[in-house]
């Protein structure tokens, strides 16, 4: 009996093979930018529960491990003020939208600089200041995800009122200054 060996025969498992090759890589890959990356970076489901697959800066932002399964307010609740929290939600609620103009509701974001307080180790709490972005994902032409980036802006935040504070003193002593000259 002479078996006789068809070309598709052998190339199907050398497919499989660069297929199954290219699909680690690709899993690696993703897994070394969520490793990597500053932001905090996750979806949100219909259900607002965090996926699985997030940047690990996450875990650092909000102080806290075990972020699967935790929902978008557990995720806030404890650390803004509940109407800052209900607004959150009415918010996110809105992106579920089927007719949304998504550019139109970037701009009324409420969690676009919001201030955040976390417990401190040695009593009280730590001020930080995070910013949100929020990104429709669709698949096969329907919303099947939020995208969700943090940012830690708590230095920008504060470097901007430093600044501003800086440029209220001086013109409080131009003021003073000019009223002295005019007395005279």
């Amino acid at each position: 009996f002479v078996h006789v060996t068809r070309s598709s025969d052998v190339a199907r498992p050398m497919r499989n093979r660069a297929s199954r090759k290219g699909s680690n890589r690709a899993r690696k890959e993703t897994e070394d930018i969520l490793r990597t990356v500053n932001e905090g970076l996750f979806l949100l489901d219909r259900d607002l529960k965090i996926g699985t697959e997030r940047s690990m800066a996450l875990a650092t932002i909000f102080r806290r491990e075990g972020l699967t399964g935790v929902t978008f307010d557990q995720l806030l609740r404890n650390i803004v003020p509940d109407k800052t929290l209900r607004t959150a939600m009415d918010y996110v609620a809105l992106l579920w939208g089927e007719r949304v103009n998504e550019k139109l509701v970037k701009t009324i974001n409420p969690l676009n600089e919001v201030e955040v307080h976390f417990d401190n180790p040695n009593g009280g709490f730590d001020t930080h200041f995070l910013e949100f972005d929020f990104t429709r994902v669709k698949s096969e032409g329907a919303l099947s995800h939020l995208l969700v980036t943090v940012n830690d802006v708590t230095k920008r935040v504060m470097l901007a009122r430093e600044l501003q504070e800086s440029q209220e003193k001086a013109q409080a002593q131009l003021d003073l200054l000019l009223r002295i000259l005019h007395v005279e």
